[in-house]
């Protein structure tokens, strides 16, 4: 018959391989360090950028149209038009097209019918996100602090929806 060996004894013949595959295992990599907050100058000057590209439009101010914009600015909508059959399509524009526009005063109302809430979604070291809602327009913008400067360098737009008729 054979004879077992007690739990215990084995446990104890196995604790010096057990360490030492410990102590040689790979160990998880630290988290990376939160993102350094936001600091109040910053989200001033995000919101800034974003008040500087609306109210440029609306109040058809070149000036402040273009210091809200990065040069390598890209802007897109997502819109339909009845020259395209209705379909929805991906109209493009650059820094210089808006501020032409702004220049032409093709936006142009008084302040009172602009209706503008700016809501800055995140601002990281170099990185924000703002939401912009007027009168016309929802923009989705992404800003980046080049130079310590923030300015638009993305913005996604759709037509503000038409609030529901009253029944």
């Amino acid at each position: 018959m054979r004879k077992s060996l007690p739990a215990s004894f084995v446990l104890l013949l196995l604790l010096p391989s057990l360490a030492a595959a410990q102590s040689t295992a790979p160990t998880a990599p630290a988290a990376p360090a939160a993102p350094a907050a936001a600091t109040a100058e910053d989200q001033a000057a995000v919101r800034q950028a974003a008040l500087d590209y609306i109210e440029g439009y609306y109040g058809g101010d070149p000036v402040r149209m273009e210091r809200g914009l990065h040069p390598e600015l890209v802007k897109r909508g997502v819109t339909t038009s009845p020259r395209f059959g209705g379909a929805a399509y991906l109209p493009a524009m650059s820094k210089s097209n808006l501020v032409t526009i702004a220049r032409a005063g093709t936006g142009k109302r008084p302040p009172e019918e602009w209706d503008v809430t700016v809501t800055v979604l995140d601002v990281a070291p170099a990185t924000a996100a703002v939401k912009v809602v007027s009168v016309e327009f929802v923009d989705q913008m992404l800003l980046a602090k080049v130079d310590g400067k923030w300015s638009i360098i993305a913005v996604l737009w759709e037509p503000r929806p038409k609030p529901a008729a009253a029944p």
